[in-house]
């Protein structure tokens, strides 16, 4: 099954790429990323796609980003039986099998569980003994286990019999300990023991026996740990002493021992594991201390590949367990003590030749800063340590390094660019040193320097860059200008340039032989060689359609003859004869706006180097279309460096960087058509884990109540190769609009409505290809019983009742609501007659007599009118608003059906009559309330006038400031008004409480009133600090309001000055005469309009010894 999966795969891709001249760059997996213990054993697929590992403390389910670990727990019976695991099994229907050291475990998706069958009990899996060795399931659909000590048992997975093989066959196993299972494609089953390999015909389960022997048909030893089938129908077989070939035709095995003397042998005697990927068709073995091999089938050549070499790319151990290739091509090593291996059989290739101190071959330096290829395909590489000439094969050949005491040398260790000019001589471009050319045939080279007297002088000793331009002339730039090479005289002219002494980065040269050149900090400059005219683009910061940035790094031109500008800041697309720079940065898709390198390919194509990575720019039509390649896909590293790059006579490309160099075919960089399977991964209900149900791949509905209010999703695209480049897309239909793409694999909901839902997610592999079938999972949300039909029918039967009895009660109540509202107006109007002659007796009594305690009697009898007065006005209004007939009228109306429709039109009119009547009520009872509510503020400030407060006292100056910021909690909370109180509880003043608090409450008032009009987007916050000194606390009152203007601060504290519509000017006034009698003050501070303002309030601390009152 699992093979059938695979082949299914490998059929999708149109292009395999040659992978056996290849290097192999391993990413490992370990403790650190979840495994539960670094011994591998086994590794397997299930149908779903997720990968299951074998260890010795449990057994691992992972989804690319994480591990699922199952273990024994006591607590829970249908957890593993033991956490031993050396043997996984995926049958032909898809279950998951785990061999214990205690017994069988089948694993049951539905429940996240177990079921158990144990060793020790004879009715359920009698002979296996010391643990399970091997699970492999044979044509018929029979399990055969093989056990450490017990044999071979036969399982029948149907019925769960078994039976073991001596019983079923003529003879036992000549070892019971068995070590391997293979069975063939021609039914065949092969048993590996500790002593023999076991060929046992199916039909009548005999076997024949190999041993170990000297002749052809003999092994080269009885122990047989690993057994493989290869395309050809060969048997593999890994023993303790060598590996063979069994040639099933002859009958005849190829055998692989260690021998120092052959190059070709094998590395180690110890075959753990063999496999063979349908995708090469190398057959691949796992060996105990050599590390892992590579054999070719056909000529039997044989690749090795070590470990504990160090570096993060190879393997990590030489000691490798067990070998495995996931559906999405990745390439699993299991490995002793050493975690999991990794690489993508798909990887892009990109060929990277770096330096390797164990070879005599390589780099002379990893920092490439130039690469030429010639016409015989010799690779001229400048490094910062000398000049590197390699073959075909990419191994060096020759080194050019600089020596000092050698004129005709290369003159400098850095080499900064590589050409070949028209008679195949290489020139190099140092840094510092001028410029070098070889004589191929002498091996010497002519000097170019800037301090030389002869004709072999040249303008700068710094050579950044050179082009041999169609009609062979040989031009270079350096740091003071750009020069073109006369061969005749084997001297330089320099180019005409607008800036002579312009630094030259970079020189192409366009179909219509222009130059473009490159320069740093002047911008780009096009040349006509012919005419000598020169035109330059420069970065404008007035203008978005200008160059991009005047570090110019590489020029390019497309096949529709649009010119691409590489810059330190982004890429230029320019279209003639506009003079238009498009700019393309990160928010446009590259991965990094440093543009190090240019090169068009034979698609037209365009490809760059940046400092993360390369991208290609695929044009299709007015579409541009990006796509980045990183380290993980076998760069170099990410950063490349400018200049360093090449593009060959037959299309190879080479990008150089700061640990090697790459090189490719563009036409060999193809995208994986893999389309990984989705998984939900987790469905949490309040962070607690909640199984959902699948059956033949579809979700069983998920049923939530209205009160689990949040839920949460995790899934995963179980594409293997880079699972940080999967992407994802998901909605919630009944809830998201669109869908949401990111590379996020977690989503959470809350508060969701009654109804029905689908969640739905799609997920791509690393190269953007779409599983756009995806998940779809049913939920649905149970709405509370206020939201069920039946109770919205019952609401609306019980509303048509009141609704009759309303209409019996309307006429009725209109008339006993007419003849209150006339009484009580009566009332009112007679009281207010009462109220101006209290108010003149008030006025004449007190300038006549100056009588306080006259004013205050009759202050209070007022205050006692004004109250009855005012309660009657309430009523009023709140027996006007209690009333909802015309309300009640217009939803019966809305709701009769069309046989009600007379009565409707009738209660309509009623309504819009009783209503014209209330409104009018309301406006004459309003009027009277906001006349009463003036008198009664006059009373109340004339009554603070008159009275002899209470005497001061030791008061706490927090108690008092929250009781006033109680007291205006409701204004505070209805204006949305924030406050912050920074008060020490232990501040102790000297005041009269009831004043003291009363001018506290006038100060919060009126700083929430010049708040409540603010805009909504406005800050409302007030803040109160205090501070003391030896005498004195001051307070501040600090609001965000319209603040004060500057003429008005000294009107502000006097009798009868208001802003306020229905102000009257007696709170601040109060305020300013209250602190006064008690030896304090009050001080206002206010930048001006807009900018708020503070009062400060400043209270005694200590008593005076005289406390003067004024009335």
């Amino acid at each position: 099954m699992r093979s059938l999966l695979l082949l299914g795969c490998i059929a999708a891709w149109a292009q395999v790429p040659d992978f056996s001249d290849s290097q192999i760059v391993f990413s490992h997996l370990g403790i650190k990323d979840g495994l539960s213990q670094s011994s591998v054993f086994e590794i397997v697929q299930d149908n779903y796609g997720f990968l299951w590992f074998a260890t010795e403390d449990g057994l691992n389910k992972f989804d690319g980003y994480k591990f699922t670990v199952y273990q024994n727990d006591g607590d829970q019976p249908d957890s593993l039986l033991d956490n031993w695991v050396k043997a996984i099994c995926v049958d032909a229907n898809g279950d998951l099998w785990v061999g214990t050291r205690t017994g069988l475990n089948q694993y049951q998706h539905q429940t996240d569980g177990f079921r158990h069958f144990l060793h020790s009990d004879a009715d359920l899996l009698g002979p296996i003994r010391e643990g399970i060795s091997e699970i492999v399931q044979d044509h018929d659909g029979f399990l055969w286990i093989g056990s450490f000590a017990g044999g071979l048992t036969r399982f029948n997975p149907k019925d769960y019999s078994y039976q073991a093989y001596g019983d079923v066959a003529a003879k036992p196993l000549n070892d019971q300990r068995v070590r391997a299972i293979l069975v063939a494609r021609d039914h065949t089953m092969w048993v590996g023991t500790k002593n023999g390999l076991h060929e046992i015909n199916p039909v009548d389960l005999t076997y024949k026996l190999h041993l170990q022997g000297s002749e052809p048909d003999q092994l080269t030893h009885s122990e047989v740990r690993a057994l493989c089938e290869d395309d050809q129908g060969a048997i593999w077989a890994g023993t303790t002493k060598g590996l063979n070939r069994l040639d099933r035709e002859t009958g005849t095995y190829t055998k692989w021992i260690v021998q120092a003397s052959k190059p070709d042998a094998l590395p180690d005697d110890w075959i753990n594991t063999i496999f063979q990927d349908p995708i090469h068709k190398l057959v691949w073995a796992g060996t105990r201390n050599g590390g892992l091999l590579s054999i070719d089938p056909i000529s039997l050549d044989i690749r090795v590949y070590r470990g504990n070499t160090g570096l993060s790319t190879e393997l990590s151990s030489d000691n490798i367990l067990c070998l495995f290739l996931d559906r999405s091509g990745v390439f699993w090593a299991g490995c002793y003590l050493a975690g999991l291996n990794k690489f993508s059989m798909y990887r892009k290739k990109f060929n990277l030749v770096r330096g390797n101190t164990s070879s005599d071959f390589s780099l002379s330096n990893n920092n490439v800063r130039s690469l030429y290829r010639d016409l015989q395909k010799r690779t001229w590489v400048g490094t910062i340590d000398g000049l590197n000439q390699l073959d075909e094969h990419w191994k060096v050949q020759k080194y050019y390094r600089h020596d000092p005491n050698d004129n005709t040398g290369l003159s400098e260790y850095q080499v900064l660019c590589i050409n070949e000019d028209a008679e195949g001589q290489i020139w190099v471009g140092t840094y510092g040193a001028g410029l070098n050319i070889l004589n191929q045939q002498t091996g010497q080279f002519e000097y170019y320097a800037s301090t030389r007297s002869d004709h072999r002088v040249i303008s700068n000793d710094y050579v950044h860059t050179m082009l041999r331009s169609a009609d062979d002339t040989m031009w270079i730039g350096t740091r003071d200008g750009m020069q073109k090479f006369i061969p005749e005289e084997r001297r330089f002219e320099t180019a005409a340039l607008p800036e002579e002494h312009d630094s030259i980065l970079h020189i192409y040269e366009d179909r219509h032989r222009h130059l473009w050149v490159g320069t740093y900090g002047s911008g780009l400059l096009v040349y006509d060689p012919v005419s000598r005219k020169v035109r330059r683009y420069t970065h404008d910061n007035g203008r978005s359609d200008s160059l991009s940035s005047d570090y110019v790094t590489a020029v390019c031109e497309d096949n529709a003859g649009d010119y691409w500008v590489g810059t330190f800041s982004g890429l230029n697309r320019l279209r003639l004869p506009g003079n238009t720079f498009e700019i393309f940065n990160t928010k446009a898709g590259l991965p990094n706006a440093v543009i190090h390198a240019l090169l068009r390919d034979d698609q037209g194509d365009l490809w760059a180097s940046t400092n993360r990575g390369i991208v290609r720019l695929r044009m299709d039509g007015a579409d541009i279309h990006f796509r980045s390649y990183d380290v993980s896909d076998g760069l170099q590293a990410n950063e490349f460096l400018s200049g360093s790059a090449h593009q060959s006579a037959d299309g190879m490309m080479m990008f150089g960087g700061t640990n090697g160099f790459n090189a490719f075919y563009p036409s060999e960089i193809t995208e994986s058509p893999y389309v990984p399977p989705l998984v939900i991964t987790s469905f949490k209900v309040f962070d607690q884990e909640r199984l959902i149900n699948r059956i033949d791949g579809t979700f069983e509905p998920v049923v939530l109540h209205h009160d689990e209010k949040f839920i949460s999703f995790e899934f995963a695209a179980l594409d293997y190769t880079y699972p940080d480049k999967n992407q994802y897309r998901h909605k919630l239909e009944g809830f998201d609009s669109d869908w949401s793409t990111n590379d996020r694999r977690y989503i959470s909901y809350s508060n969701l409505s009654g109804g029905n839902y689908t969640f739905r997610v799609q997920g791509s592999n690393h190269d953007g290809v779409w599983n756009e079938k995806g998940l779809a999972l049913p939920i649905k949300v149970i709405p509370p019983f206020w939201q069920r039909l039946w109770f919205i029918a019952l609401c609306l039967l019980s509303a048509a009742g009141l609704i009759f009895w309303r209409m019996q009660d309307l006429s009725s109540r209109n008339t006993m609501l007419e003849t209150h509202v006339a009484e009580r107006t009566a009332d009112l109007k007679a009281a207010h007659d009462d109220l101006l002659s209290a108010q003149q007796q008030l006025v004449d009594s007190a300038h006549k007599a100056g009588m306080a305690e006259m004013a205050i009697d009759i202050l209070h009898n007022i205050g006692n009118a004004l109250n009855s007065v005012y309660i009657s006005a309430e009523m009023i209004q709140d027996q006007l608003s209690l009333d909802r007939l015309g309300d009640l009228c217009r939803r019966l109306a809305k709701r009769s059906h069309n046989d009600r429709e007379e009565t409707a039109r009738a209660l309509t009119r009623i309504a819009d009559a009783s209503t014209n009547e209330r409104s009018k009520l309301h406006e004459e009872s309003r009027q009277i309330q906001v006349r009463v509510n003036h008198i009664k503020e006059i009373i109340s400030a004339q009554q603070d006038y008159a009275l002899v407060g209470p005497l001061s006292e030791e008061l706490n100056l927090r108690t008092l400031i929250d009781d006033s910021l109680t007291i205006m909690s409701q204004s505070i909370a209805n204006w949305h008004i924030h406050t912050e109180v920074h008060v020490s509880a232990h501040i102790v003043i000297y005041a009269q409480k009831s004043r003291m608090l009363q001018v506290m409450i006038n100060i919060v008032k009126n700083a929430c009133e010049a708040m409540n009009d603010l805009p909504p987007e406005m800050p409302r916050n007030l803040s109160i600090t205090a501070e003391t000194d030896e005498s004195k606390a001051r307070v501040r009152f600090l609001d965000t309001g319209h603040g004060i203007e500057p003429d008005e601060m000294d009107r502000l504290f006097s009798h009868g000055f208001t802003k306020k519509e229905h102000g009257h000017g007696f709170g601040l006034h109060f305020c300013a005469n209250a602190m006064t009698e008690m030896g304090g003050k009050v001080l206002v501070a206010s930048e001006g309009p807009g900018l708020g303002a503070s009062f400060y309030l400043e209270i005694p601390l200590k008593a005076r010894s005289e406390v003067t009152s004024t009335v």
